[in-house]
C-alpha cells in the first residue's frame, strides 16, 4: 500500500504553475519528500501520521481536521514545488540523467530557476506562519500537536524563523 500523501494532483494543478499534463509520477517523490521534511517539521510525527491514517482509511476529516487541510494544502504545495522545480527538466533513468528539450522553447538559466524555487519557497512559508498561527490558536482541539512526541519529531514553532530584521 502507497504511503498517503496529503495533496492530490488537483491541489498541486489548482494551487500552483504546474500544469495537468505532467506525470504523476514525476512530482509525487517530492511531495513525500516536502511532506515527510518541512510539512513534518511544522506538524510533528503524531498530527502528520494521524492525518494519513486517516486517509489510508478513507475517512474524512471532522472539525478541525477539515480546516485545518485547508491550511496544510497551499503550505505543502509550496514547498512541493521547492522540491520539484530543480527536477522538472530532468530524467533519470538507467542510461544516467537526461534534461528534456522541447521544440520551440528556451530553458531557463540556473538565476532564474533559483529565483523561482525562492517564490515558491516565500509562498510556502508565508502558508506555513498561517498554518503555525491556526495550530497555536486551536492547540487545545488539535490533541496530537502538542502531544508528547515518544522520540520522534515534535512540532516546531520557530520552523519558518528566516533571521533577524533590524
Amino acid at each position: 500500500m502507497a504511503e498517503a500523501l496529503l495533496i492530490t494532483r488537483d491541489d498541486l494543478v489548482k494551487l500552483s504553475p504546474l500544469k495537468g499534463g505532467i506525470d504523476p509520477d514525476k512530482y509525487t517523490p517530492f511531495i513525500k519528500m516536502a511532506q515527510d521534511t518541512h510539512l513534518q517539521a511544522i506538524l510533528g510525527t503524531k498530527l502528520l501520521v494521524g492525518l494519513k491514517t486517516t486517509i489510508e482509511n478513507g475517512g474524512e476529516f471532522r472539525s478541525p481536521y477539515d480546516e485545518l487541510m485547508e491550511y496544510i494544502k497551499p503550505c505543502l504545495v509550496h514547498y512541493s514545488m521547492v522540491e520539484f522545480l530543480p527536477w522538472l527538466a530532468y530524467n533519470a533513468s538507467n542510461g544516467g540523467v537526461f534534461k528534456h528539450n522541447v521544440e520551440n522553447a528556451t530553458a531557463v538559466e540556473k538565476a532564474e530557476l533559483d529565483y523561482l524555487v525562492e517564490k515558491e519557497r516565500d509562498s510556502a512559508e508565508h502558508y506555513g506562519r498561517r498554518l503555525l498561527a491556526y495550530l497555536s490558536e486551536n492547540s487545545a482541539s488539535i490533541p496530537e500537536y502538542t502531544k508528547n512526541q515518544d522520540g520522534q519529531m515534535p512540532p516546531s514553532s520557530d520552523e519558518l524563523f528566516n533571521g533577524w530584521v533590524l
